[in-house]
């Protein structure tokens, strides 16, 4: 009797085991990071993406989408490949310009110098014009996330990439690249002309320094313009955590609604 009801004890564990186990939350959620940011960096943006669902979810608990959402749910596309943005800072230092020269430059107190127009406008030109040259700049990260995406949807998941600066770049491709009804975007300071299928929404402030410096040195990328003033700004105000996850600015709470409707709008396609 004692071994059968050991035995019992036993399946039942395994059971509960597998249980815990079976995976049947909806939704992927896939922050994709900006330049210049190491990987432990690009993992506290996502903590502090991930806090700010937490506390909105609390706020909010009509939003379904978030129904049974855990911190595995958010994921990290992570970009390594950054030689396009090396080499135009490298050509910047040879030159041996001052750099408060060059922030006078940028605000237009002092004129452009030929060759740094011609670098950025080269550089701009592949970054925002050419798709294919963008893909084969990042092809190595762009599979290897496509790659992780595709598991998902197999699985049944639907996907939501969530892009911050240039790492709208990245989601728009691979959401060309996925070509499903299942995929959706959210773009957070974007330099790109669009978000995914031009149908998702995106945040961007007009104090943004960076975003304003792309659209000063190559007016015709078409970047999306600015849609929301910042309560509290830092620095070039450009920053996830500092600036556009700041509870101090309403930029933190429209982010995930953003988030929200574009996995509600992909649920009901």
């Amino acid at each position: 009797m004692k071994k059968i009801i050991g035995l019992l004890l036993i399946l039942n564990f395994l059971i509960g085991c597998g249980g815990k186990d079976k995976d049947d939350y909806k939704f992927r959620f896939y922050y994709i990071n900006g330049m210049s940011t190491d990987y432990d960096e690009a993992l506290e943006q996502r903590k502090a993406l991930y806090r700010a669902i937490v506390d909105y979810k609390i706020k909010h608990p009509e939003e379904y989408v978030f129904d049974g959402f855990k911190s595995k749910y958010l994921k990290l596309s992570y970009n390594y490949n950054e030689e396009p943005y090396i080499e135009l800072v490298e050509n910047f230092f040879q030159k041996s310009i001052d750099t408060f020269d060059f922030f006078l430059i940028l605000g237009g107190d002092m004129p452009m110098p030929p060759w740094f127009k011609d670098t950025y406008n080269q550089f701009a030109d592949v970054l925002m014009n050419d798709s294919s040259k963008i893909a084969k700049i990042f092809s190595d990260d762009i599979k290897r996330h496509v790659s992780r995406y595709e598991k998902d949807l197999k699985e049944g998941h639907k996907i939501v990439l969530i892009g911050f600066s240039q790492g709208n770049f990245f989601a728009n491709l691979e959401f060309d690249n996925l070509n499903s009804d299942d995929v959706g975007v959210v773009s957070i300071a974007t330099p790109a002309d669009r978000v995914g299928d031009r149908r998702s929404p995106y945040t961007t402030f007009y104090e943004d320094m960076v975003i304003n410096t792309v659209r000063f040195l190559n007016p015709t990328t078409l970047a999306l313009p600015p849609n929301m003033h910042a309560e509290h700004c830092s620095g070039l105000c450009h920053s996830l955590i500092d600036n556009y996850l700041n509870p101090k600015n309403k930029s933190r709470n429209k982010i995930v609604k953003d988030i929200a409707n574009v996995a509600k709008r992909i649920d009901d396609d």
